[in-house]
């Protein structure tokens, strides 16, 4: 059994403790899977209240499932680009938020 798989076992594990955090935090990582997000488009699509949505994103980007970057001239060529137009500060699940979100996909299985 590989280092990451114990790190994402054990992170999960952590994460089923409070079951409202953690189908929060589910709800944001699936949105965030396919594209990335402002932080009002995500507060939106997730239906989360600003309370909720600040407190997720931090979990998952203290534990590195996400991490915030800044708008640039790379944005350009983003096919989702409409979705952040107004924000300066962008979301995007990592690899370690995809492993996570698979791992808590099965869970759900």
């Amino acid at each position: 059994m590989d280092s990451d798989h114990i790190s994402n076992q054990r992170d999960t594990e952590y994460l089923r403790i409070d079951s409202r955090t953690h189908g929060k935090l589910f709800k944001i990582l699936t949105t965030l899977e396919l594209k990335c997000w402002d932080k009002e488009s995500l507060k939106k699509e997730t239906g989360l209240n600003q309370q909720e949505l600040d407190l997720s994103l931090t979990i998952l980007k203290l534990h590195g499932y996400l991490e915030e970057i800044k708008k640039t001239s790379n944005c350009i060529l983003c096919l989702t680009r409409e979705q952040c137009i107004n924000s300066q500060k962008i979301y995007r699940i990592t690899e370690k938020g995809r492993k996570l979100l698979s791992e808590m996909t099965k869970q759900k299985l």
